[in-house]
């Protein structure tokens, strides 16, 4: 059980560095220009159901998959897009945020396959 503990553990550590974005300077940067993050612009649109957000992110461990030279190294959490499903007013949506605390806001090529799937189970579902 202590190898599922530390895997649990690097997983959750993972996530919440995930949830950090592009960093506390880069959060801030935004609140300072009266901007929200990615993640406080859907928040803004989902449900809270007995208690309970509605939100889901999708494929939230995504990251750059650039060979260039100029990309070693660098940190692109959730590849700077938030790929969301939830319910507002009551009805199923999905929403694609681009986080502008990652690289302002620039799509990758994982970030096209992640708004390519969440129209495939949109019109899936």
């Amino acid at each position: 059980m202590a190898v599922i503990d530390d895997k649990l553990r690097d997983l959750e550590q993972r996530v919440a560095k995930i949830m950090q974005m592009g960093g506390e300077e880069a959060v801030a940067r935004q609140h300072a220009a009266s901007k929200l993050t990615a993640r406080e612009r859907v928040a803004i649109l989902f449900d809270v159901v007995d208690g309970r957000s509605t939100f889901v992110e999708l494929m939230i461990h995504a990251h750059h998959t650039s060979e260039s030279p100029m990309m070693a190294g660098r940190d692109t959490p959730a590849d700077g897009c938030s790929a969301v499903t939830c319910c507002a007013d009551g009805r199923p949506v999905a929403v694609i945020a681009y986080d502008f605390t990652v690289m302002a806001g620039s799509i990758g090529q994982n970030t096209e396959m992640k708004g390519h799937r969440l129209r495939e189970l949109a019109l899936d579902r």
